[in-house]
């Protein structure tokens, strides 16, 4: 596969026009055109700006290297809904919303592309899945995310609640998805690994119940600490009161 054609694959697994790219870029129709006929190719700047409006690793679209098929498939996220942290959850629902990077390509869990929604549909959306988190363990946020965009969910999600990315598959169902292995996941509380970044993120630290107390070994140490000091002082004022004496 040329770079011409993965960038038509990047592009229309990502469902994203032309146009829109155009935008994104900054540059004629003509120029998005003429790399995706193989007439010209993106400079490294344009290269890297185009990896994330199709969200796709720059290996992918420079090598072709996409063994397991990750980056010429799309995603669909689940989010678990954990009682405790149903603000949290709440929180990373609206910001997925809120930010075109983490729904570039998406499509709602009806199968709407995102791009295609109103403001209007996007809010009902967003009504809805907050009445679901209230109601459900379990909520589809977005399907047919394209990787780059899946990445920056369950980053964006840190510390608000678990969520797991599965390749998306017609016709299945909720149900059907929680009993897949998923593609990728972050589970609260625990660290994340994001492979785009090749970062692992510490685990949320737990809350200690009780006041924290000094180790008994380090307390000794002060005090001895201090009473030898006490009596370092006390030699030196002696000290000094014999020489005074001495002097007269």
């Amino acid at each position: 596969m040329e770079l011409w054609e993965r960038i038509v694959k990047a592009r229309t697994t990502a469902g994203i026009s032309q146009t829109q790219v155009c935008l994104a870029l900054g540059v004629e129709q003509s120029e998005v055109e003429a790399w995706e006929r193989g007439e010209k190719e993106p400079s490294i700047a344009q290269m890297n700006m185009l990896c994330q409006v199709l969200g796709v690793d720059p290996e992918f679209l420079l090598t072709g290297n996409d063994r397991v098929g990750k980056f010429t498939r799309t995603y669909t996220v689940v989010v678990k809904v954990d009682r405790a942290h149903r603000d949290n959850v709440i929180s990373g629902i609206r910001t997925f919303f809120s930010d075109s990077k983490y729904c570039i390509g998406g499509a709602l869990p009806t199968g709407k592309l995102l791009s295609d929604c109103t403001a209007v549909e996007i809010s009902q959306a967003l009504d809805f899945l907050i009445q679901q988190v209230a109601e459900n363990d379990t909520v589809i946020l977005c399907k047919r995310l394209p990787y780059n965009s899946m990445v920056n969910t369950l980053d964006m999600f840190y510390c608000k609640g678990s969520v797991y990315a599965y390749f998306d598959e017609d016709g299945t169902s909720l149900g059907q998805l929680l009993q897949k292995e998923p593609a990728e996941r972050y589970i609260y509380g625990e660290p994340r690994f994001s492979s785009a970044k090749g970062i692992a993120k510490p685990p949320v630290p737990p809350i200690s119940q009780t006041p924290w107390q000094p180790p008994q070994q380090a307390a000794a140490g002060k005090s001895g600490d201090g009473t030898v000091r006490t009596l370092v002082i006390i030699a030196l004022v002696l000290l000094i009161i014999v020489l005074i004496i001495a002097l007269l």
